[in-house]
């Protein structure tokens, strides 16, 4: 599956679900041309759909409707392609997109085309800031991505592996976001490949809207630091355990790291 973001065409199928209430899932023309999303691929017509936006992640349509996220009306062509609409709410040129077909089966994308693994995002788009031969100058990366997922209780990781030279990392942090109104409780940690050392970990309770306390974590090293060599990685490790009566919320997990050379 592909998907690819073409912006603003022109047309005004939908509006705000949310606004809407129970018939949120009525399709309302309100004056707004919708956000448009050409999806190729498609192995049949879903019977869902679940669109994320990735650089403001609370952003989320859901169809069928859900009550909580504002939904989306699809155009398809019997050919494996389909023309998805939705009410935006924020600038953003970057959306994951999640089918589910009738037989349970998931396909999800980036929009662009980069298939996303079954556990997170690929690392080879998460990329180091150069050495400018400066140790006092601390570089910042976001280097793992778990990407918007299902809770379902199972266990799932991915990991970044270090391609250049040594680093010393002074400080980690993880960040979880939940679908509004998603009950489950998740655990992250971020962990050396090497001798599984942990580097950070976040565990959350996530029962009601709005949350306490907040939804990330950091370590701040001091004077000290660690250090991941050439070859040597971050595993992120992520669970998340549904609570009813919503057991269908995503999660999605974030780790950066603060360095240097």
């Amino acid at each position: 599956m592909q998907a690819t973001y073409l912006g603003k065409t022109g047309e005004d199928h939908i509006q705000d679900g949310i606004q809407q209430g129970a018939n949120g899932g009525v399709a309302a023309p309100n004056g707004s041309p919708d956000e448009h999303i050409h999806v190729s691929g498609l192995a049949s017509n879903p019977t869902a759909i679940h669109i994320i936006d990735n650089t403001h992640p609370q952003g989320q349509w859901s169809l069928p409707f859900n009550g909580s996220n504002s939904s989306i009306f699809p155009i398809y062509d019997g050919n494996g392609n389909a023309e998805l609409f939705f009410e935006g709410w924020q600038v953003s040129q970057n959306w994951h997109v999640k089918v589910t077909y009738a037989n349970g089966s998931i396909d999800e994308c980036n929009t662009g085309g980069n298939t996303v693994p079954v556990d997170g995002i690929n690392d080879a788009d998460l990329v180091l800031p150069a050495d400018d031969g400066d140790a006092q100058n601390l570089k910042s990366a976001l280097i793992l991505n778990s990407g918007a997922y299902l809770s379902d209780g199972i266990v799932k990781s991915v990991i970044w592996t270090n391609p250049g030279p040594a680093i010393y990392v002074k400080k980690a942090y993880l960040w979880l976001g939940v679908d509004f109104g998603g009950r489950m409780d998740s655990v992250s940690t971020m962990r050396r490949v090497y001798d599984k050392s942990y580097l950070c970990r976040l565990q959350w309770d996530h029962y009601a809207e709005p949350t306490t306390p907040k939804h990330d974590a950091t370590e701040d090293f001091g004077d000290k630091y660690m250090k991941i060599s050439s070859g040597d990685g971050i595993k992120l490790t992520y669970l998340s355990v549904p609570i009813p009566p919503n057991p269908q919320a995503h999660a999605h997990h974030l780790g950066a790291i603060w360095f240097h050379y």
